[in-house]
């Protein structure tokens, strides 16, 4: 890990080349030809992430029903949504343009991008995949040989393929965009995530420090800490530290405003003091790949949860 963070640091270019190298075999790999073959290899990626083969027959578990709605629920609706810059008009009409992130600009490519008519700090992305974001700070120092390559392949990649199959993802056209930087005064960015079912919020969960030392807590909507996580748990005497943000009840509002009409939905938002600023709705959460911790959390969650199981048949049978 030491030489892998080395290389990332001194030789940034070579190890993009070697990222790039990575994620291609990844996708390679994850290729199917028939629905047989990607149910099978569904299987073995959620089993070595979670430790459980999946039963579509009976799903008990919160993750087994998101490796479900990845194969049976294709709800064209998910893939506008999942599309950070298409959705940003739907937020618009659902709660209004003052939530929405400021927006400097969107491109087809790269090579459109006049670095000249931009801010000296910013985020650009893509809308097309997750984690796919860069943090400019200082503008000036921009390594732009660099990031032309990042972007370019960001652009290209199969993201649905790499993710696990999530399949909103292939309907959604590649575009580059670039948004006003945030940030609290502390000079971080909390990431408030908002499990609802049926069109209501039940949990909510804060990611602190995403890029440094990573915590996530659970809360529910009167902010009661919560002895579960996914994949990151936080020791309950750290989590019962965590304050509420302000305006909570208006962000509570906002979830169940965006999530209606959803029978399960992740709606991220962030705060910066008493400000709401939308993130992005997510259909598959973490994939489904990141595990409940404890365990007979997975099968609570699992029950807020009723699928449309008619939706196999109307597609497959």
């Amino acid at each position: 890990m030491k030489i892998k963070q080395l290389i990332k640091t001194k030789f940034p270019y070579l190890y993009q080349i070697y990222y790039e190298a990575i994620i291609k075999a990844k996708i390679r790999k994850n290729k199917f030809k028939n629905e047989k073959e990607k149910i099978h290899k569904l299987d073995k990626m959620y089993y070595s992430w979670t430790g459980n083969h999946m039963d579509l027959n009976d799903c008990g578990r919160y993750t087994e029903k998101i490796q479900w709605r990845k194969l049976y629920d294709h709800n064209e609706l998910y893939s506008m949504l999942s599309d950070k810059y298409l959705v940003r008009d739907w937020v618009k009409d659902k709660i209004g343009e003052e939530y929405l992130i400021p927006l400097y600009g969107h491109w087809e490519s790269f090579n459109e991008i006049d670095f000249s008519q931009l801010p000296n700090q910013f985020v650009l992305k893509t809308n097309n995949a997750s984690q796919t974001n860069y943090i400019v700070l200082e503008k000036n120092k921009i390594n732009t040989k660099l990031l032309k390559r990042k972007f370019n392949f960001w652009l290209k990649m199969d993201f649905s393929t790499f993710a696990g199959y999530e399949m909103q993802y292939t309907q959604i056209k590649p575009l580059i965009i670039a948004e006003q930087f945030i940030q609290q005064d502390n000079h971080t960015l909390d990431d408030y995530k908002f499990l609802c079912f049926n069109g209501r919020v039940k949990y909510i969960w804060v990611d602190k420090d995403r890029y440094g030392n990573h915590k996530r807590a659970m809360f529910d909507t009167n902010w009661k800490f919560q002895e579960w996580s996914q994949r990151y748990l936080l020791d309950k005497s750290e989590g019962e530290k965590i304050l509420p943000p302000k305006n909570l009840d208006k962000m509570i509002e906002i979830a169940n405003t965006l999530a209606s009409g959803f029978d399960h939905v992740r709606v991220d938002l962030y705060n910066i003091n008493g400000k709401i600023y939308f993130g992005e709705m997510t259909f598959t959460n973490g994939s489904g790949f990141e595990k409940i911790i404890p365990d007979k959390y997975d099968y609570i969650l699992g029950d807020e949860w009723q699928i449309n199981r008619t939706m196999k048949e109307n597609k497959y049978e």
